[in-house]
């Protein structure tokens, strides 16, 4: 990445950080991303997402009934950030079932 594009995502993250909104901005940006409820879940996603740069970065185990959207719902929180800073795992249920 060049200077100059860092230096434009530098001032547009301190834009987002300054005036105490950054949750309210990261909602609205995933809504545009087409999630629709799941407000709670999103950010707490989105707040996870950001400890990467942290010494001790946090995970995410996300459960639920098949087919409620779980999958989408991590994808479009994570396409806020860049890709290549993702890693998927995934649980199949009846290998790991009640181990919980």
């Amino acid at each position: 990445m060049g200077r100059t594009k860092r230096r434009r995502i530098d001032r547009e993250a301190h834009g987002l950080f300054d005036g105490g909104r950054f949750l309210f901005h990261a909602r609205r940006a995933i809504r545009d991303l087409g999630v629709i409820g799941e407000r709670r879940n999103c950010l707490i996603l989105t707040l996870a997402a950001m400890t990467r740069v942290f010494e001790s970065p946090v995970s995410v185990l996300v459960r639920g009934s098949p087919s409620t959207g779980k999958s989408t719902l991590i994808k479009r929180s994570l396409e806020l950030h860049p890709p290549e800073l993702q890693i998927e795992r995934s649980i199949h249920p009846r290998i790991n079932k009640g181990t919980y």
